[in-house]
């Protein structure tokens, strides 16, 4: 980790969770950033986040800032019971479950999480109203990329880092506007959302079927949203970084939410991003086309995976697998892939990666 402020900047496009941790990690390790946002301020919007181990492990690597502001939204880990719903008999009976109280899934309100991130970071570092359009790259001593915006006015940096989502106008820059990954296709899946208030579950169900049953949010949601699920199964991108230009998070590798995962992923994502930018020999932009393709070798096979693995989840729990009703099956395969998800070594990762982009300083 380098000791001393760099004399290079970094632009974050997109200012929402990705964005947010990876400007407080390089933040952290004195490397310059500004976040260009293109809603015009930050708000509570948004639904429940759910965050695997992994996740938590990874924030205090980023910065243990983070996992406070986290803790400060969330609730304890929670066991998740898988129960067959897809006839009358009584759906009390567990047919297995998934981590538990101590090491399992934990949730949050994205838009309180978020609100937490952004104290961490100075407003002089955000500017709102930013849509990239393009990214122009001059040739001389300077080196410099000018971001160019859909009002006109434009910005220069060293390097970008694209973390605007599943729509990324970035990934077109990063692949080509043509690229079939460009826009996420259709998972075959959909989604019915909607929020109550916590009060109004207890009252009908109790405080223990409020917290942990599934049959009574038929009843109790009179307004559903209905969403589909994309994502980028069909055209994953063929890579994340194009010279001083890299994906991270959604923009990379939009993902299902069968898992709970995509999140997490994205706080790895940043983790690792931070960690190879910190780097005492990273200076110049020759070192930072390094660091990129470094992230990519290093990070976008676990994208890739995340998104394969989810779009799996989402057929096991909805018994369109070849296991059908067998929960046996279904339970085993379910275990392994969870284990390789909550037991990612995130540490090792950053070392691997740490070690690759040494070497290629040095070449």
């Amino acid at each position: 980790m380098s000791s001393t402020k760099k004399s290079f900047e970094v632009a974050i496009v997109g200012g929402g969770i990705a964005g947010m941790i990876l400007a407080i990690s390089l933040i952290k390790r004195n490397v310059p950033c500004i976040i260009y946002e293109k809603a015009h301020a930050f708000t509570e919007q948004g639904v429940g986040l759910g965050m695997t181990p992994n996740a938590v492990r990874a924030m205090q690597f980023c910065d243990p800032a983070v996992r406070e502001a986290f803790e400060k939204v969330t609730e304890p880990p929670f066991q998740w019971d898988f129960l067959d719903g897809t006839n009358e008999t009584n759906d009390s009976i567990t047919r297995f479950s998934l981590g538990n109280t101590t090491i399992g899934l934990r949730g949050c309100h994205r838009g309180q999480f978020l609100r937490g991130l952004v104290e961490l970071v100075p407003e002089s570092m955000i500017r709102f109203k930013k849509q990239l359009e393009r990214v122009e790259e001059h040739q001389g001593a300077s080196g410099k990329l000018t971001l160019v915006f859909s009002d006109g006015t434009t910005a220069e940096t060293d390097a970008v880092i694209g973390c605007d989502g599943i729509k990324s106008h970035t990934r077109g820059i990063v692949v080509g506007h043509d690229h079939p990954s460009v826009k996420c296709t259709y998972s075959q899946k959909y989604a019915y959302r909607g929020l109550i208030p916590m009060s109004q579950a207890i009252e009908i169900l109790g405080p223990e079927r409020a917290k942990a049953s599934g049959q009574w949010v038929i009843q109790a949601l009179k307004g559903l949203d209905r969403w589909g699920q994309f994502d980028l199964g069909d055209h994953p991108p063929p890579t994340y970084a194009k010279g001083r230009i890299c994906l991270l998070g959604d923009a990379a590798h939009a993902t299902t939410p069968h898992q709970g995962a995509g999140g997490g992923i994205c706080i790895e994502d940043a983790a690792v991003m931070a960690s190879l930018l910190a780097e005492d020999g990273v200076r110049c932009s020759a070192d930072l086309e390094a660091a990129f393709a470094t992230f990519d070798e290093h990070r976008r096979e676990r994208g890739e995976w995340l998104i394969k693995s989810s779009r799996r989840a989402g057929e096991l729990y909805q018994l369109q697998s070849e296991h059908g009703k067998d929960f046996q099956k279904l339970e085993a395969e379910i275990q392994v892939t969870s284990k390789k998800m909550w037991n990612f070594d995130i540490e090792l990762n950053i070392q691997k990666a740490v070690r690759d982009l040494n070497k290629r300083l040095t070449a």
